[in-house]
């Protein structure tokens, strides 16, 4: 498994180079390249990690979109710019921030203390998983304020300030059909049918139709992990990766804003040339965009971290809050008579926008810690499978992605999920094995 993952990401980077990729292009994603491919080599575990996580968003995101879109200083199936020509030092400074924020990430998960492993059984009576699975459902209805509306697509939605809070209720709902899936129950028939009925709930809730992509990734990844944990196999897993970025992120990108009525090549595929053509990872050039916000107005001395700090304040209470990265370059880019106002950027950006290079490299380097400290705490192995990973590799690529203060909701309250379940119904003993990560061991995968 060691030489796979290199192999992997090699054959797609020759793939793209063989495109004709613009010369810059090449010249400013090379180094993350290099990064990636030392960082992997190094790797050499039989199920995925967290370094497997990081380093395939950083790839996509900062090699492989940069490489099919850059031309002539400017991006190509742009839905962001549109066509507007940048200096050439954008492109190396917003490389060399990705790479600088790469490598933190990647030296502080891969160093980090690994916290003693438990074995864990959960015991919690059915009818608890059942009516917690009611009352959410319900709770999501009344913030949304009807059926219908929790039910219609994003674009056809009414939102209020009470919409957000759904997103809250994925969450739980999320954590309640896990640990449906891997409580211990004598009786499997009624395990089946309990597990079932909470997924069942939590698709009503979170379908393809009605929840932001990254959303639906973030509440559904955990739950199909559970129930097929070979698909953290490295061989499976990067074999389902190419798949779900050509074909099931692009569609759900329709169904979840338009439904399934506005499904055809041009609205799927509408920004590139081919299927091949990755036109929704924009992490590049929204970074790019960030510099330029930062020539017309100036850097925001802090302004970005007091608005992903107090992200959970709201506006009523603190009107004249900060607002986010994302809506100051989309409100520039609509100022210019430009489309997409709500656009997301990096973590790292947001410290360039904020303090320049001094705060890219400490943003960068927080994020890194704060996943770091997550990971440190002590890990619950219920039936083989470390929960808090799963939920760590559904996020990963909405976090850094971006804008952080805007989409960590589900991350932070899933985790909060995790830890109150977990302290009421899951009984640990200390396994005598201390192991950085081990998923579906008991299964026999």
């Amino acid at each position: 498994m060691a030489v796979l993952r290199p192999v992997f990401y090699f054959l797609i980077y020759i793939l793209v180079l063989l495109t004709g990729p613009d010369l810059l292009a090449i010249l400013v994603t090379l180094p993350l390249f290099v990064a990636i491919m030392v960082t992997l080599l190094n790797e050499d575990r039989n199920r995925i990690g967290y370094i497997d996580g990081i380093s395939l968003i950083y790839f996509i995101s900062f090699v492989v979109v940069p490489m099919q879109k850059i031309s002539d200083r400017t991006f190509d199936y742009s839905g962001i710019g549109n066509g507007v020509t940048y200096p050439q030092e954008y492109f190396v400074i917003v490389a060399g921030l990705a790479l600088a924020s790469y490598v933190a990430l990647a030296v502080v998960l891969r160093n980090v203390p690994v916290a003693r492993f438990w074995d864990a059984k959960i015991k919690i009576s059915k009818w608890y998983l059942i009516i917690s699975a009611v009352v959410l459902v319900v709770t999501a209805i009344l913030l949304s304020g009807s059926i219908e509306n929790l039910q219609a697509p994003r674009y056809d939605k009414e939102y209020d300030a009470y919409t957000i809070f759904v997103t809250i209720v994925d969450a739980f709902l999320c954590i309640n059909a896990i640990f449906a899936i891997m409580r211990e129950d004598a009786n499997k028939v009624g395990k089946v049918l309990t597990a079932l009925f909470c997924v069942l709930c939590l698709l009503w809730v979170a379908n393809p139709f009605n929840t932001a992509r990254f959303v639906l990734l973030g509440v559904w990844i955990p739950v199909i992990l559970c129930m097929l944990p070979r698909f953290t196999n490295p061989g499976v897993f990067y074999i389902l990766v190419p798949l779900a970025l050509l074909v099931v992120l692009p569609v759900l990108s329709i169904t979840t804003r338009q439904g399934v009525a506005e499904i055809n090549a041009e609205t799927v595929y509408g920004y590139g040339t081919s299927i091949f053509v990755i036109s929704f990872f924009d992490l590049f050039e929204c970074s790019v965009e960030a510099l330029r916000h930062i020539s017309r107005f100036g850097y925001q001395d802090g302004n970005l971290l007091l608005f992903t700090v107090f992200t959970f304040v709201p506006r009523t209470l603190w009107p004249e809050k900060p607002i986010n990265s994302g809506l100051l370059i989309g409100q520039m880019n609509v100022r210019e008579g430009l489309h997409n106002e709500n656009l997301a950027v990096p973590w790292f950006i947001d410290g360039y926008m904020d303090f320049g290079i001094v705060g890219s490299l400490a943003y960068g380097a927080l994020l890194a810690c704060a996943f770091a400290f997550v990971r440190n705490k002590v890990k619950v192995n219920v039936g083989g499978v470390d929960l808090v990973f799963l939920v760590f590799i559904a996020n990963v690529a909405i976090l850094i992605r971006g804008t952080l203060g805007v989409v960590m909701y589900l991350y932070v309250f899933q985790l909060l999920a995790l830890f109150v379940y977990s302290k009421l119904f899951v009984r640990t003993v200390p396994h005598p094995q201390v192991t950085p990560f081990t998923l579906a061991v008991s299964r026999g995968v």
